[in-house]
Parts: structure tokens; sequence; C-alpha cells
């Protein structure tokens, strides 16, 4: 009835609030512990159905059966987590025993206190939360509702994630789900994916970590035969960004029999950029790119490219010297 009056309209659901209001003062005077008991675990739920969030807390909380507290906790977890009072919440967790179902309901209350904003409380929920992947997967909650918000949080929470527990990272990685609605990645694929996303969210906080986890998507996929174009595309764009166009050409180079697809265009432009401080590795990139030249227009592309650059004459008349006419003396 509760959730028909809801969806009724405003005035009606205020109406019947009332009712509710009045039903839970008489469960109050029932004396018989039991049967009260019985009547609260059943208005908790009532509350949480009818989205009063906070109600169905202060309710629960009456409930003195552990047992009967424990088969309703999971009905109203939901409401718990979005209830405003969040410290409620909390000392409704406090009479879970330990477990999945505590570290889930705890994870996913951090993940919701962050949401509004409150990230010093959410970061003392998920101290609270025992087994350290749930922790990972609330940290990872943070550094999504962190981003362009709250660089310090996010540093703070990206710090705090164990690199390892790939699933975490999968959670917020849109370019892990791309990946798997084309093809069903390697756990190395997913991996690195997860890790690239993960690094160019926190470049922008932390450029320290962002390098440490960039070299670690780099890690994952040493023993891969082939780089997945998105994915090298992502690292590379990483290294460009935060690490410097000479560090990227140098991952182009190292991988270049595996990472085949990144453009000419694209490696000259990277190769020009990494000229301006490092000339020896931007001449390895203009000669990667020569190598992958398929015809005329390609070649034309990169000599206009090398023309441009600050690599001195000689080097780049040696770079596309192949292609170059021959004349008789």
């Amino acid at each position: 009835k509760a959730v028909s009056a809801k969806a009724s309209d405003e005035k009606t659901f205020e109406e019947f609030k009332k009712i509710l209001d009045t039903a839970l003062e008489n469960v109050s005077k029932i004396n018989a512990v039991q049967i009260r008991d019985k009547a609260y675990a059943g208005m908790s739920v009532l509350f949480a159905d009818a989205g009063m969030e906070n109600k169905a807390v202060e309710v629960a909380r009456r409930v003195s059966d552990n047992k009967l507290f424990e088969d309703i906790f999971s009905k109203i977890a939901d409401s718990a987590v979005n209830s405003e009072n969040y410290m409620d919440a909390i000392a409704l967790a406090s009479r879970m025993p330990e477990g999945i179902q505590k570290n889930d309901f705890l994870a996913e209350l951090a993940a919701g206190v962050a949401k509004r904003g409150y990230y010093e409380a959410a970061f003392s929920i998920i101290d609270s939360i025992k087994d350290a992947s749930a922790r990972d997967y609330s940290y990872a909650a943070i550094v999504v509702s962190a981003a362009g918000k709250n660089p310090k949080a996010l540093a703070k929470a990206a710090a705090k994630i164990n690199l390892e527990n790939t699933g975490a990272l999968e959670k917020i990685s849109p370019l892990c789900a791309a990946i798997k609605e084309v093809r069903k990645p390697s756990g190395n694929d997913c991996k690195a994916a997860a890790l690239a996303d993960f690094a160019r969210m926190v470049g922008a906080s932390d450029k320290a970590l962002c390098q440490k986890i960039n070299s670690a998507a780099i890690e994952a996929l040493k023993d891969e035969k082939q780089i997945d174009p998105k994915i090298g595309n992502a690292i590379v764009r990483n290294l460009y960004d935060f690490s410097g166009p000479a560090e990227a050409v140098n991952f182009i180079y190292e991988n270049a029999y595996k990472y085949s697809i990144i453009p000419i265009w694209q490696l000259c432009e990277i190769s020009s950029a990494a000229a301006k401080s490092d000339l020896q590795t931007a001449r390895k990139g203009f000669e990667l790119a020569v190598d992958k030249c398929s015809g005329n227009g390609d070649i034309l592309s990169v000599a206009w490219f090398v023309s441009l650059s600050k690599l001195p004459n000689e080097s780049k008349v040696q770079i596309i010297k192949k292609y170059l006419p021959v004349f008789d003396k």
C-alpha cells in the first residue's frame, strides 16, 4: 500500500506516512519483546520499500533479536546505503558479524558517502572493512567519485589500491568494458587495460603514481604476442602526457613487432615532440615510421614531419635516404 501511495502522488503519500507513523507508535506499545521485534522488522522493510531510507534504518536499530536483525539486514541494506545519516548506517553494520555481507555493505556505504562528497568519512568507513579486496573496491569507487572534484582524495584513494587486484580496477575501466564487448580478452589484456585507464584517472592528481601504474600496465603485456591497439594507444597517451614524448617513442619502438596499428602520422607527431629534448630517440621514431611506410603518400608525410623537426639536416637526410633519388656523378 505504501509503495502504491508513493507512486500515486505526493499528497497521498504524505497522508499514508501519517498512517505508518501511527502504526510504528502502536508497535512500540507491544509488551511482548519477541512480537515487538517481529513488528519492528516488518516495519523497517516496509519503510525501505517505500523509499524512506532514514526511517528504515532507525526502525531496524530497534530490533533487539540478533538473528531477526540479520535476516532483515540484507533486505534494507540498499536503503541504509542511501540513507542521509550514514552514522546510523555504520551503527547498523556494527551489529553484523564479520563476513562477506558486512564487508560488501560497508564498501557500498563508503562509495555512497564518497559520491555525496564526504571523502574523509568514506575513508573512515573503509578503514573498518576487514577484507582487503573489498577495501580496494571502495577505494576504486572513491577514485571515480573524486575525479575532477577532489584531486587530494583521488590521489589518496588511488595510492591505497593493490595494483594486482584487477577485479577492482576493472570496475572503473571503460577501456576494459569496451574490449570485452568486442572479444574475450586474456587476463593480461584486462589487467593492462584496467591499469592504463587507472593511470589516466590519477595523472592530473599524482604524476609519479600515474607513471608507476602505467609502468605496471606495460609490464602486464611483456609476455603477450600482440598488443591490442586500444590498450597500446592508452599506454602511449599516458606516456606522452605524463612521462614525455621520448618515453612514448621508446615504448612504440621497443614493441614495434607487437604494436603495429599506430598511424604513421601519429608516430611522426610524437617523434617531432621528442626531438625538442631527445634527438636520438626522435630519430629512432622517425626511422621506425620510414620502415612502416607502404607507399608514396606515407613517405611524403614522414618527410614533411622530418623536415620540420629539430633534427640536424644530416640526420634528416639519413632518415629518408632510401627514398631519395640517386643521380649520376
